[in-house]
């Protein structure tokens, strides 16, 4: 019986699919066990093992719920770990892949796919993709602290960014985040270590107002840095 020649080309792209498929999203699992460094951390450290099975779970869940951010959050957080134990970059490649297929997907109302992808551009040294994530991230989730301490970090031990760009980060985020002590500690700390003591000092004056007795010691240092300038 003579095979069609649409019937091959037809196979042929169901083939070049299902490739590319395993590319966007990093790696499929069961590749995985194909790598040999893996595949040797797989048989002797539990800690990558159970993150390999975590993998599972996440890249089964993406299949069964492709409307659901859980599974890309939960694959991608398996390759990281593996990435992090293993101490390959690649594995943390691999992470960024499915965290960035999530922000392809949801990245418009799940503010946690995009800070994830955020972090591990960061991590990876693209900074400027990262700095466009925290953004996003702000704007998906103006009112969570998370994405606006990590902007300030981006910025002040990354990309150096003058003093005055990160404490808009900071008053943008004390305009937006109801809950904010975390911030107003995190600028009152950033304002001590440029030397603004008076600007740092009424922030931990406010803090203590809040937790009474926890900046003592930090505000008497202040105070008597003011008092000898």
């Amino acid at each position: 019986m003579r095979i069609r020649k649409s019937a091959v080309l037809v196979a042929i792209l169901l083939v070049i699919a299902a490739a590319a498929a395993g590319f966007i999203w990093g790696l499929p699992a069961w590749r995985a066990e194909q790598d040999r460094s893996l595949r040797d951390r797989l048989a002797h450290d539990q800690k990558t093992a159970d993150s390999y099975q975590m993998l599972l779970k996440g890249e089964e869940r993406m299949k069964r719920e492709p409307d659901n951010p859980e599974g890309f959050l939960t694959a991608g957080l398996a390759w990281k770990s593996i990435g992090d134990s293993t101490g390959e970059r690649q594995f943390i490649e691999r992470a960024l892949a499915v965290y960035e297929k999530g922000v392809l997907l949801f990245g418009d109302r799940n503010a946690v796919v995009v800070l994830d992808a955020a972090n591990l551009n960061r991590q990876l040294g693209d900074y400027a993709r990262a700095e466009k994530l925290y953004r996003d991230a702000i704007s998906v989730n103006p009112g969570g602290a998370d994405a606006y301490l990590a902007l300030v970090d981006l910025y002040r031990y990354d990309l150096k960014k003058d003093s005055k760009d990160i404490i808009d980060v900071y008053r943008q985020a004390l305009a937006t985040v109801v809950e904010n002590p975390e911030i107003v500690q995190h600028l009152a700390f950033y304002l001590k270590d440029v030397g603004r003591y008076a600007d740092a000092l009424s922030y931990f004056e406010l803090l203590d107002k809040q937790y009474p007795g926890q900046f003592t010691e930090v505000i008497d240092e202040l105070r008597q840095k003011i008092a000898s300038i």
